[in-house]
């Protein structure tokens, strides 16, 4: 996306820590698409240690998708058609 002239700066970021995790522990991060619209998208994550289902941690971020030479607010549904449709197949 950056290539084709279209950034997603975070606009907003979130984060709940729930249980402690030490240097040497291996993380699971996942993450997905919680809100898509022509000019913004959300992630919630959730972290747990590798191979336990408990969650340490959970957070969002919101992006805002803008013009990378401009850096003014694009609508990535008219800019991006096919990549549009394909981020909201997946977020569904």
């Amino acid at each position: 996306m950056e290539k084709s002239g279209v950034m997603l700066p975070v606009t907003g970021i979130s984060c709940r820590y729930r249980l402690p995790a030490r240097y040497d522990d291996t993380l699971t991060i996942t993450a997905e698409v919680t809100r898509l619209t022509p000019a913004r998208i959300e992630f919630a994550y959730k972290v747990s240690k590798k191979g336990e289902e408990a969650v340490i941690a959970e957070g969002t971020s919101s992006h805002g998708f803008v013009d990378s030479s401009t850096f003014r607010p694009l609508n990535l549904k008219k800019v991006m058609p096919e990549l549009f449709q394909m981020m909201e197949r997946r977020a569904n």
